[in-house]
């Protein structure tokens, strides 16, 4: 299985099981919620940047993945404040570091937005976080995380 899906899957586990979500949460996820799976988290590894990082073969790979997750609830009078919640519920949850294969893996918090959408059956808000974490594989061996 390939670090980035191993990572994904960490940071599901992490998440699963928070106060206003549940077990409602969702990767790749392409088709509108329907509104008994509101609220939920869609998390995603949205990007990787990677780099050698030795000289000797096979090399490492230094892997820097961005992760979004998406909070996302009914648009509400109150759907600023559910957001605001449902981020500080997976900033704590994501405070210290996930086990990825054994390993603890950082995940550094970069931001987020929020966004308002009336293009569905039902008007969604979300919060968008972004994370970043580093990771380190052998060239030849991209499931294998050689972070220490």
């Amino acid at each position: 299985m390939h670090a980035r899906q191993q990572l994904r899957d960490a940071i599901v586990t992490a998440v699963t099981g928070l106060a206003l979500t549940g077990s409602r949460v969702y990767t790749a996820r392409v088709y509108p919620a329907q509104d008994t799976e509101l609220p939920h988290l869609e998390v995603n590894t949205v990007d990787e940047e990677a780099d050698a990082v030795s000289i000797h073969g096979p090399a490492v790979v230094e892997r820097i993945v961005s992760i979004e997750i998406a909070a996302r609830a009914r648009a509400t009078s109150a759907v600023a404040a559910t957001l605001d919640t449902m981020a500080e519920q997976v900033e704590t949850a994501l405070g210290s570091a996930v086990s990825v294969s054994g390993k603890s893996i950082a995940l550094t918090y970069q931001g987020a937005t929020i966004q308002f959408s009336g293009e569905a059956d039902q008007p969604i808000g979300a919060a968008v976080l972004r994370y970043q974490a580093v990771l380190y594989t052998a060239a030849n061996a991209p499931g294998t995380l050689v972070n220490g």
